[in-house]
């Protein structure tokens, strides 16, 4: 096996601290990170990926892994195929992600709304980082139903009900579009106000005069 040199240097250790319903979340988040360090640093082998995911994600991770039991690869599979860092994978996947209490957490998906001066943009950022811990089975489809329930425009809420078949993408288009529109005709009527005050003081100084 050829030695790799690797800075892990800019991985940081797992944060264990937090709620359960916390953990999930960033544990899926920082393992996703780690996949990509992995590749970008092309450390293929298997026994190095491993040692490097516990190495990385800190004393405290590596004492809890000790612990755990790998849970398998499921009851209708026959014979496990995974590789070492499949199973260390597994088995912190199961145990982080397992933990989380969906049923709540879409409760709070549910209940969360478009906030005054925050973009659709900016409230989907928001849905997305909270759809992570209810694995729903068509995640984009529930973000675009929480859009037109929960946006703050009723112009656009009716706008996305015209729409048949209508996707994520098309309905954050639409906002954007209107969104973009808004803002142009709030800096027209701006920009024309101090002109139309004006022209009604000149008129009132000619009528003054005129008597």
């Amino acid at each position: 096996m050829a030695a790799i040199n690797i800075e892990v240097g800019g991985i940081k250790n797992f944060d264990l601290s937090g709620t359960d319903s916390a953990l999930g979340p960033r544990w899926c988040k920082w393992n996703e990170s780690f996949e990509y360090f992995i590749l970008a640093k092309s450390v293929k082998d298997d026994v190095q990926q491993r040692a490097l995911l516990l190495h990385s994600a800190g004393g405290e991770v590596q004492e809890l892994f000790e612990i755990l039991v790998d849970s398998g690869p499921g009851p209708n599979v026959e014979e496990d195929t995974a590789t070492s860092f499949q199973k260390v994978t597994r088995t912190l996947d199961t145990y982080f992600i397992h933990r989380v209490n969906e049923p709540y957490e879409q409760h709070i998906f549910r209940n969360m709304l478009q906030q005054e001066g925050e973009t659709i943009m900016q409230f989907v950022a928001r849905l997305r980082k909270q759809v992570v811990n209810c694995n729903f089975r068509e995640a984009n489809t529930d973000i675009r139903d929480q859009v037109i329930d929960k946006c703050r425009s009723a112009a656009l809420r009716q706008k996305l009900l015209e729409k048949q078949d209508l996707s994520l993408q098309k309905a954050l288009e639409i906002a954007q579009v209107m969104e973009a529109v808004d803002l142009q005709v709030k800096s027209m009527t701006v920009t024309t106000l101090p002109e139309t005050s004006g022209a009604v003081d000149q008129k009132r100084v000619q009528v003054n005069r005129s008597m």
